[in-house]
């Protein structure tokens, strides 16, 4: 009997021993599991803020204090990135994870290494690969035309029935490619244009990039970036895009423009005592602007619309709004207004004769065409509002259960959403926190002066600041997210001039051969100037070495305005601290203060990186 139990005994504790082995592995595996996952979200919210490139995403939120002050990480920054592909992936010694990533459009490739700090997943290493990094590439911008022998919907195809699939996307910007392979350099097989419905056979789970059916019936691959498409279930009815083709039109109304704000004060703006600067007469400057008699100038969005003659005497102030434009024969400006209602308004340069489009949405950037007949501008309808209908991103957090039994299935197959920002992997309880900040929805349309007859330009969901051709009516270039576009009235369609989605807020020299752009340069902004097709493009501006030397940040400089000649640039810059008007030679060279000290003391500008049109030179 002693026997017996001393064998019994014995065998409990080898159970207990065993079964404590086996939890111990159990739960080692999950922790595996786990940190596998909270790793890998820590890369995707790295290599996200990388691609979106906007002022709102910090990329260091990801990276060790040590990491973020690197070479690399600056480097990386400086790029254009569009999508990335995780090639391989391991553990280095169980507490380092270490992921090697091939980036597009280059195709140079990256390693991160990403550990525990303080409870939390960052990126403590990065190892860049990458030749065509040696020099950053930020005056670089890759140009994707679609190819002359690229089928589109527009031709004659043979209709093919779709295949069987769960889920269809939908095209919501101007147009997009479909490849051969999930690569921005591979082949392009079609083009598919705006609210065109596509089968989705398949999700890469790297890259998000969809593999689909064309109208034609080839498979390849397309992005699947938020602000390009459109997901549906294939028994989901797929909601009409938002197209406002029938916005009522009242006749225009006259006005007198005012020298009080009251009536043309933007909401956009706090309300400030209206001070209505006195002209200031001054000596010539010595190294007096060439071209043009006169300009046009923004304070800020919503403020003072103001008149000075190229010499610096007779400022004046005309009225209140945004991104005024002047007319082809130089007697009238047109502007956009949010207050009391939405509307074009123009006046002629002696402050009479106005006229004003109620257009039911807001507006900015209005621009003439060539002959004075039509004024094209941007209107927002639709999107998604912040906060309380704000401004603020929307926080959001995920938790998962680690008593459910697909606790470790639920974590591993979270999917963030494409816009995420701030993600932040927590534990205790698991959770994955992250914010999706507003945006909303803007085409292009046109008024007829004569007729007020007001019709849409053919435009993807977020197409801003139109700017006509000043010489041919066919032409209108805007920014169409992620570049600069050209629509061509004649044969309606889209001409892509950059894919680069910090180009903002095209200008065209006066001869048309010739686009500058305020270019969102990393941490600041530059002025980018390049060919009508987007070739041989040049950075005007940048931090001078000795500034650099004595620890300066990189100044900004940006809303460029062509001279009438074309010979120079008008631009505002914070160099000094404030913002200022600044002139410069087409080339970037000779760059200058436009007027004497004093002339514009009462003018308070503030570029806000809205795409504001600021200046106009006549």
């Amino acid at each position: 009997m002693i026997e017996f139990v001393k064998r019994l005994v014995l065998l409990t504790i080898l159970f207990i021993a065993v079964w404590v082995a086996l939890q111990a592995k159990t739960s080692a595996a999950e922790e595996s599991t786990i940190d596998v996952t909270l790793a890998r979200a820590a890369i995707k919210g790295y290599m996200i803020s990388l691609i979106h490139n906007d002022p709102i995403l910090d990329p260091n939120f990801y990276l060790d204090a040590t990491v973020a002050e690197s070479d690399e990480a600056k480097i990386l920054k400086s790029q254009t990135i569009t999508g990335y592909l995780i090639n391989n992936q391991r553990w280095i010694d169980g507490t380092i994870y270490q992921v090697n990533i091939t980036l597009s459009p280059s195709g140079d490739s990256m390693t991160a290494y990403v550990g525990k700090m303080l409870g939390r997943w960052r990126i403590t290493g990065l190892v860049l690969d990458i030749p065509s990094m040696i020099t950053p590439k930020a005056t670089e911008a890759p140009v994707e035309m679609p190819s002359a022998t690229m089928v589109s919907p527009t031709s004659a195809i043979t209709p093919v029935t779709p295949l069987e699939s769960e889920y269809v996307a939908r095209v919501i910007n101007y147009g997009l490619n479909v490849r051969t392979e999930i690569s921005t350099g591979s082949e392009i097989i079609y083009w598919l244009e705006y609210a065109t419905v596509v089968p989705v056979l398949e999700k890469d789970p790297s890259t998000g990039w969809l593999k689909v059916q064309t109208p034609d019936g080839q498979i390849g691959w397309m992005s699947s970036y938020v602000e390009y498409v459109q997901v549906f279930g294939s028994d989901e009815e797929i909601p009409p895009l938002p197209t406002a083709t029938s916005i009522p039109m009242p006749t225009p109304t006259s006005y007198v423009a005012m020298s009080t704000p009251t009536s043309y004060v933007s909401v956009t703006v706090p309300a400030m005592p209206a001070v209505e600067p006195e002209a200031v007469s001054a000596p010539i400057p010595a190294a007096m602007p060439a071209g043009g008699s006169y300009l046009i100038l923004e304070e800020r969005s919503g403020g003072g619309i103001y008149f000075i003659n190229q010499d610096g005497t007779g400022l004046r102030l005309l009225a209140y709004g945004m991104d005024p434009a002047i007319s082809p024969d130089g007697q009238t400006i047109a502007f956009a207004s949010w207050n009391p209602l939405p509307e074009v308004r123009t006046i002629r340069l002696d402050g009479t004769e106005g006229q004003a489009w109620e257009v039911g949405n807001k507006v900015r950037s209005p621009t003439w065409r060539a002959d004075g007949t039509q004024i094209f501008y941007s209107y927002n309808e639709g999107g998604k509002p912040g906060i309380d209908g704000g401004s603020h991103a929307d926080k959001y957090c995920k938790q998962f259960d680690e008593n459910s039994p697909n606790f470790l299935y639920d974590l591993a197959s979270f999917q963030l959403p494409d816009r995420a920002i701030e993600v932040e992997v927590l534990d205790k309880p698991y959770r994955i926190c992250y914010k999706v900040p507003p945006y909303a929805y803007w085409f292009i349309r046109a008024i007829n002066v004569a007729t007020n007859e007001n019709t849409p330009i053919p435009s993807g969901l977020y197409s801003y600041s139109p700017y006509a051709h000043p010489t041919n009516n066919s032409l209108l270039f805007f920014t169409n997210v992620p570049g600069i576009v050209i629509y061509n009235f004649d044969t309606q369609s889209h001409i892509p001039v950059t894919t680069d989605r910090q180009d903002r807020a095209p200008v065209v020299s006066p001869d048309g051969s010739s686009i500058a752009v305020s270019y969102y340069q990393h941490d600041h902004w530059s002025i980018h100037v390049m060919n009508f097709d987007g070739g041989n493009r040049q950075m005007l501006t940048e931090t001078s070495l000795t500034d650099i030397a004595l620890g300066k940040s990189n100044a900004n400089n940006a809303a460029p305005a062509w001279s009438p000649d074309g010979s120079q640039i008008a631009f505002l810059s914070d160099r000094n601290g404030k913002w200022e008007l600044w002139v410069m030679n087409a080339d970037g060279s000779n760059q200058r203060s436009m007027f004497q000290p004093g002339v514009l003391d009462n003018i308070n500008f503030q570029y806000d990186g809205m795409d504001e049109r600021m200046i106009i030179w006549r």
